[in-house]
């Protein structure tokens, strides 16, 4: 091989002895030149060698790569190995090196990578913090139904004292705070109070629970079936009325009718068959299930439907209406409806201060209760019309006439008058 160069821009080329002489194009400056006319400087260690061309002769053929293989294992080797890359073998004196393998690591479960200390310190933080926030809830949780107790046994209390101071069971409802206490809700607590220690409480249970807004008559008849709160739960449904049952009997949710009519078979001592309570609550109208009531008893038509009032001989600016519902029965005064007694056959008791209420239009019965007190009895012995008689006493003096259709005069303040006849008679 010998080295030439173009004379013009000196740019280098590799030729044989063959192309000496020979004219050449140089493929930098574009100009010919005669092959070996220049010759570069002699170097020991050329550094641009690889940027020589061929000129003048053909390039050399690149001599062939030899293919090597394994003598063992006959995988293919980069010339001048003589250690196979996949055996070890040495292909010189044919000897095999095995390479150690690396110890086989066991599995490692998946949750060992999870950071475990930190899960475990959140959550005994979380349940730190749960037990704080529960703790704190049912400590105001606790105030609150300890304050709900406290104002409903002073509920009971005052209703107590009421009756104490000569109040009736009427009077109870008639007063915003005793009337719509008593609820779904919190009938359970009010039903302890018929066994409580105190007659008057265990008196004023009664009366406050008949006031109330009470629906679900389940545990009042839950206390009907123990001996100890048999009589107590009765005289709570007898409170409540046969009016009131009727209604919730009609009730749009079939446990509250299914509760009503069975009610009504306690508060009037009627035994009705499973067929007659499931035709109750059944029933479309407040009449269908009185006249399925009325199959029970004795009906007594001449003691029912519109009646005059004479009361001392003169005869009251109004007719009253009775009513037959089991073995009682219902009289309407004006405003009010009163029971006849659930102990004495075709019998009323009233007060004369509900009469006064009820006759007298814009009489408060709380205030002539602190003027007058008295009952108005009424019987029909022999169911036929009603008549009875009158007794009053005045607590104050009374100017002018007595509330209501009273029409008697007033005795002193602190005596009673008695025996004032009053007749309920069939209109003319």
């Amino acid at each position: 091989m010998i080295r030439v160069m173009c004379p013009h821009c000196q740019r280098t080329y590799r030729t044989m002895t063959e192309g000496m002489g020979k004219t050449a194009v140089c493929s930098k400056c574009r100009q010919s030149f005669r092959i070996g006319e220049a010759r570069p400087p002699f170097e020991w260690q050329p550094s641009s060698l690889a940027e020589d061309s061929w000129v003048g002769v053909a390039p050399p053929e690149e001599p062939r790569v030899e293919l090597r293989h394994c003598i063992l294992c006959e995988a293919p080797m980069k010339p001048g190995e003589i250690r196979c890359p996949a055996c070890g073998a040495n292909q010189v004196t044919g000897t095999v090196t095995r390479r150690s393998r690396p110890a086989a690591q066991p599995d490692t479960p998946w949750w060992a990578a999870l950071p475990i200390g930190r899960i475990v310190a959140g959550l005994l933080f979380a349940a730190v913090l749960a037990g704080v926030y529960f703790g704190i809830k049912a400590m105001f949780v606790s105030a609150a139904e300890s304050g709900v107790e406290i104002a409903q046994q002073r509920i009971i209390a005052r209703a107590a004292r009421h009756l104490a101071e000569g109040g009736d069971e009427y009077s109870l409802g008639d007063q915003s705070e005793f009337a719509g206490r008593v609820t779904d809700e919190n009938l359970p607590r009010f039903l302890k109070m018929l066994t409580a220690g105190d007659p008057l409480i265990r008196r004023a249970a009664g009366p406050l629970i008949a006031c109330g807004t009470v629906t679900r008559l389940g545990p009042i008849l839950a206390l009907t079936a123990e001996t100890e709160t048999a009589e107590g739960a009765r005289e709570v449904l007898r409170g409540l009325g046969p009016r009131r049952l009727l209604r919730l009997s009609g009730h749009q949710d079939p446990q509250v009718r299914q509760e009503a009519v069975r009610a009504l078979g306690v508060a009037l001592n009627i035994r009705f068959s499973e067929q007659e309570l499931a035709e109750l609550a059944a029933a479309g109208s407040e009449s269908e299930r009185i006249a399925m009531i009325q199959r029970h008893v004795r009906p007594w038509p001449r003691a029912t439907g519109e009646f005059g009032v004479r009361i001392d001989g003169q005869e009251a600016p109004l007719t009253v209406r009775v009513e037959q519902i089991g073995p009682l029965f219902l009289l309407r005064v004006g405003r009010r409806e009163f029971v006849s007694s659930y102990d004495m056959e075709r019998t009323f008791a009233i007060p004369v201060a509900e009469w006064c209420a009820a006759t007298g239009p814009a009489v408060d019965a709380v205030e002539v209760r602190k003027l007058i007190r008295g009952t108005i009895s009424l019987v029909s012995p022999f169911g036929e019309g009603w008549s009875g008689t009158i007794t009053l006493t005045v607590q104050q003096p009374v100017t002018g006439t007595l509330p209501g259709f009273l029409p008697v005069a007033p005795p002193p303040r602190g005596e009673t008058l008695s025996g004032i006849p009053i007749e309920l008679h069939r209109p003319e």
